[in-house]
């Protein structure tokens, strides 16, 4: 099984735009370097805890830092953008990846998330309950295996990444942990 990540980026409104998106910068390289085999990175325009109206932007600036990883718009948000316009900046990017690139679309949603459940009820209880993967590499294999069997099966995983300039050296630590304890776990797994 590949493995992968999902960058909204997500940083809190008063990390500096520079050191946010150089912090950015730093995880994809360390998830090349871990083998992630993809990175999705997210576009919002009026988020303030997600600042990133140009994922290309990233990507093109993660090209000259990354060797294998490939990196993808997760998405491109089509009403705010002119089809033509877009269609060339990402053909021309393609170019420059040389196979690295994985496009998305999307429609946008930002108030739409927030429908599914109550914000009062989400809290982190509720969250290591039912979203996140967390605890020793044992606790979160057999939460993969599980959501594995449940799913049928899935092609890559994709983690979640949040801003964590204060705690980089934990972050690192559980990105490491991820890579290299859980992960070959799966290698015999087949998504097919």
């Amino acid at each position: 099984m590949n493995y992968g990540m999902f960058m909204m980026p997500s940083h809190p409104p008063e990390r500096e735009l520079y050191t946010a998106h150089q912090w950015d910068l730093d995880c994809l390289q360390l998830g090349d370097e871990l083998g992630f085999s993809e990175a999705w990175i997210g576009e919002h325009f009026t988020s303030p805890w997600e600042p990133i109206p140009a994922p290309d932007l990233m990507i093109a600036q993660a090209l000259m830092r990354t060797k294998n990883i490939k990196l993808c718009t997760g998405v491109h948000l089509l009403p705010y953008h002119h089809p033509a316009e877009l269609a060339c900046r990402v053909a021309y990017l393609d170019h420059m990846a040389q196979g690295r690139f994985m496009f998305g679309i999307g429609s946008s949603g930002l108030p739409t998330d927030y429908r599914l459940v109550p914000d009062e009820a989400v809290t982190p209880e509720y969250m290591a309950e039912h979203v996140w993967l967390v605890g020793s590499p044992d606790t979160v294999e057999k939460r993969l295996l599980s959501l594995y069997e449940m799913c049928g099966g899935f092609g890559t995983l994709l983690t979640l990444i949040y801003d964590n300039i204060e705690n980089q050296q934990n972050w690192e630590k559980s990105m490491n942990l991820f890579a290299n304890e859980v992960m070959p776990r799966f290698a015999e797994l087949n998504p097919d």
